[in-house]
């Protein structure tokens, strides 16, 4: 008799077979749904370190077929794979089947960007960006062209002062991972895929000419804006309430591409009824540039946010700074088979039965 297919099970049997198949994880406690696939997270127990991991699975799509999906799964880890060592890039630690179904396990930080809309001082928000700079870097040196798909969503947050005693009163210490490289140069794959998330598309994504760096610099922008302005889009709407539903009470509208084209053909201008201050209010102006040649790039977006901080508090820019160059200095720089030998070998098993 065959075992049934992990696709063909409701959501409640889908927990169960993982939480058996993946025994040593503990149990599922909450699935969240992404755009290319499910996340399931389990509770190891809180005297384990980490409490929490999660569970991605590509998710089953209408029209292509499971071989062409997981395909694009096995694609998107191999970027990760690729991109991965480095502390502020998103990292899975291994690799299973479960009833037929590619898994990849990574560890569930202590949220996501969007938890920093507001509450917090200017100089934690600016710093994960300059965090999120930092990571991005380290990609593009290893072949990344665009990631297409940065949100704050796709930006996960990990405070350090919850693994680390005695630090120094500063707000320095919320550090950022690059997650979710589904799209990832897209733009240069056949035939070519120039989407992202609607609200953080850069004016060349919608006109589907080449992508580069900038294009990130552009969602960062947004992304900036958004911290700086408890979560207001430079187009003068809360994200979250327009998109990707309109909240009750608000206009549908902004679910429609229409809406964001027209606010780029208008030069992207600052609508927000927030006050910025000045530089702010320079900086996120020249990462929105229509022209991706008049955007500063992903390192000189980095250095004016540093000099931003540094204006602020001179501490922080110090430790700043100080942990930027101690996480690009322990990056790895050998092979996955010389610096992790499972991942390696479960990787290369993992392709040669998905890829």
């Amino acid at each position: 008799m065959q075992p049934p297919f992990f696709y063909d099970l409701d959501d409640d049997k889908q927990k169960l077979m993982l939480e058996v198949a993946l025994g040593n994880r503990g149990v599922v406690v909450s699935r969240l749904n992404g755009m290319c696939g499910d996340i399931f997270i389990f509770d190891q127990g809180e005297r384990v370190v980490p409490r929490y991991v999660c569970a991605k699975v590509p998710r089953k799509h209408r029209t292509a077929s499971i071989e062409e999906v997981n395909k694009r799964f096995v694609e998107e880890l191999a970027l990760q794979l690729r991109f991965s060592q480095h502390s502020l890039v998103h990292w899975c630690f291994d690799l299973r089947e479960v009833l037929g179904a590619p898994v990849a396990m990574f560890r569930y930080w202590d949220g996501d960007l969007r938890s920093y809309m507001s509450g917090s001082s200017d100089i934690t928000k600016l710093s994960l960006i300059a965090y999120c700079c930092t990571g991005l870097i380290h990609c593009y040196a290893r072949g990344l062209v665009a990631h297409q798909y940065l949100k704050p969503a796709n930006i996960f947050v990990r405070d350090l002062r919850k693994d680390m005693c005695e630090l120094p009163v500063l707000d320095v210490y919320q550090i950022t991972l690059i997650a979710d490289f589904g799209l990832a140069n897209a733009c240069i794959k056949v035939p070519a895929v120039f989407d992202g998330s609607r609200p953080y598309m850069a004016p060349e994504q919608w006109n589907k000419s080449p992508l580069s760096e900038k294009t990130d610099v552009f969602a960062l922008g947004i992304i900036l804006h958004e911290l700086m302005t408890n979560g207001f889009h430079p187009a003068g709407v809360r994200t979250e309430e327009v998109w990707p539903l309109a909240a009750p009470g608000h206009s549908t509208k902004w679910t429609r591409p229409e809406s964001w084209k027209k606010w780029i053909s208008g030069n992207c201008p600052l609508k927000a009824p927030v006050e910025l201050s000045e530089d702010v209010k320079r900086l996120i102006e020249s990462t929105l540039s229509i022209d991706p040649a008049s955007r500063p790039g992903m390192e000189k977006l980095r250095d004016l946010i540093l000099e931003l901080i540094k204006s602020r508090c001179e501490q922080a820019h110090f430790q700043l700074e100080t942990l930027i160059k101690y996480y690009d200095l322990n990056a790895s720089k050998g092979s996955l088979e010389e610096e992790w030998p499972y991942l390696a070998t479960v990787w290369k098993r993992f392709q040669n039965r998905f890829g």
